[in-house]
């Protein structure tokens, strides 16, 4: 690990989640000499409602961290959003199972219900659906019809009816969510699991199947564990690389609880089949590394392969900690991507997809400053990348 990695990010979560007794966090916090680039560390590692756990642990007082209260507020308001949200998908998935529409829960939500056992230590903004592709076209029907506020970012589609965006979505290549809002609370539903341009090959029509059904619970639908287990791979190592502490907490969390109920052997091929096994053996090795957390016996020999350039580049992504939605965040948030894939990995063929992609305006995109007729996508690709250039240069 690099000497500049910031101690104080490890202690929290040790503290916090990791349930250690004795911390360094107040003595860190008083030598402390840039409040805000660590505040900007915690909340961009989603650390807060863990930190505002540790720091009351460790004594910490606002003279001693201005940002104390307002890790404080934000764990409370959690705790209140984690309460709209379970009423909400309670209503949900008796609306969609009477409707027909397959679903089941995905990520935040579903997390913490199994993984967390509700507590709130583990930070999320929203709620996420997964339901069956063929189901798409209903689901999003329900939430246009039942005064759910939703956002059309590309301007083109604007003026068209209910029927023609529903259509729209549905045909824009690689794209696969759509955010919805009601009350302050809001739902993103999914009807696929990675973006079009993305190598991964995860079965995720197999999520549909072996779960628990239990209606007398806040989730009336628990995936299987093994599947769980890939939702966690999928989102924070496929596709958002590790580059969040918050995805290494939810992996630990996974493991204490669920750790002797899968066979690893067959989790590794798996890995390998579906062109994640370097983003697994990643984040196995980033929690053995950072917090000396027990992984499996047979995961632990594959360590060999990592490469300790890409874990740096991922350690400095932590402390970098900015959104990959502007330019030059995007660049190096890329260059993490593309040197952690599995061997065979094509850039050419993975620039390839992105400009098959970006070529066809949809309205779940931003809109660029012109769009082309759809027969002229090279120069609808180049509409975008200026685009996007200019607008998140920033």
């Amino acid at each position: 690990m690099k000497n500049n990695y910031p101690e104080i990010l490890l202690e929290i979560v040790k503290s916090a989640f990791l349930e250690k007794e004795e911390s360094r966090i107040l003595e860190l916090l008083i030598k402390e000499n840039n409040p805000d680039l660590l505040n900007k560390q915690i909340i961009f590692n989603g650390l807060r409602p863990a930190a505002s756990f540790a720091f009351k642990k460790a004594k910490v007082s606002e003279s001693d961290f201005e940002y104390l209260n307002k890790y404080n507020d934000f764990a409370q308001r959690q705790a209140f959003l984690n309460l709209g949200y379970t009423q909400l998908i309670k209503g949900l998935f008796r609306d969609f199972q009477n409707l027909g529409i397959r679903v089941i829960p995905y990520k935040g939500i579903l997390f913490s219900n199994t993984i967390f056992d509700n507590k709130v230590i583990r930070e999320s903004g929203d709620m996420d659906l997964l339901v069956y592709p063929e189901d798409a076209g209903k689901a999003l029907e329900y939430f246009f019809s039942n005064d759910y506020e939703f956002d059309l970012f590309n301007d083109e589609f604007k003026f068209s009816d209910k029927d023609e965006i529903i259509t729209a979505i549905l045909a824009s290549k690689g794209k696969y969510e759509q955010a919805f809002n009601k009350n302050g609370l809001h739902i993103d539903l999914h009807w696929g699991l990675n973006y079009g341009f993305m190598p991964y090959k995860v079965d995720y029509l197999s999520f549909f199947e072996n779960f628990t059904e239990k209606s007398n619970q806040v989730l009336s639908v628990i995936p299987s564990v093994e599947t769980i287990f890939w939702m966690v791979i999928l989102h924070h190592g496929g596709k958002e690389i590790w580059v969040k502490q918050k995805h290494l907490i939810d992996l630990m969390a996974f493991l204490r609880k669920y750790s002797e109920e899968l066979d690893w052997e067959k989790q590794i091929n798996l890995s390998k089949e579906y062109k994640l096994y370097k983003i697994l053996i990643t984040g196995f090795y980033l929690i053995k590394k950072l917090y000396d957390f027990p992984v499996p016996e047979i995961i632990e020999k594959h360590f060999h392969i990592i490469n300790l350039n890409q874990i740096d580049r991922i350690l400095d992504y932590h402390c970098y900690s900015k959104n990959w939605n502007t330019l030059f965040a995007r660049l190096r948030y890329e260059k993490v991507l593309i040197n952690n894939q599995d061997e065979g990995f094509s850039i050419r063929k993975y620039v390839f997809e992105i400009y098959k992609e970006y070529s066809i305006p949809n309205p779940l995109e931003h809109g660029r400053f012109i769009s082309f007729p759809e027969k002229y996508r090279f120069l609808n690709f180049i509409s975008k990348i200026i685009t996007y250039g200019i607008k998140k240069m920033f």
